[in-house]
């Protein structure tokens, strides 16, 4: 039997630790490494927000676009609305890039075949992006 410090000491046996301890530490760790990363993610922000808007004047002064956004960066920036343009009956839209589920590095052109006009039907051309905009939060 142990007398002293250590009376009652078993080191065979571990302290349990309860569900909300754990979830606890789990909640820290995040936290800790969202404060770590939280440095690289504001230049990655400013860096997608420059490029958007690189992208947005391109399309809109008919340069060609030599670089397209990733969802990963249109989403991260807000800019969550992308405008369509069926370029056979002129109609406009605008779709919402929250909704469509896809890897979040895939090329915002890699929609386009998938966008269709319902009144150009039996044949659509394919559509055109007209421009990414900020959408509601």
């Amino acid at each position: 039997m142990s007398v002293g410090l250590f009376a009652g000491y078993y080191p065979s046996m571990s302290m349990k630790r309860s569900p909300k301890d754990l979830w606890r530490q789990a909640k820290q760790t995040v936290d800790d490494e969202r404060l770590r990363e939280k440095p690289a993610r504001d230049v990655w922000e400013q860096e997608a927000v420059f490029h958007i808007a690189l992208f947005n004047h391109r399309l809109t002064t008919d340069y060609p676009v030599t670089s397209w956004p990733t969802m990963r960066a249109a989403l991260m920036t807000g800019y969550t609305l992308m405008g369509v343009l069926c370029p056979g009956c002129r109609q406009r839209g605008s779709i919402d890039l929250r909704t469509i589920s896809c890897h979040p590095d895939t090329s915002i052109n890699a929609l386009i075949p998938y966008l269709k006009c319902g009144r150009c039907q039996p044949n659509p051309p394919l559509a055109k992006i007209v421009a990414l905009r900020l959408g509601a939060p």
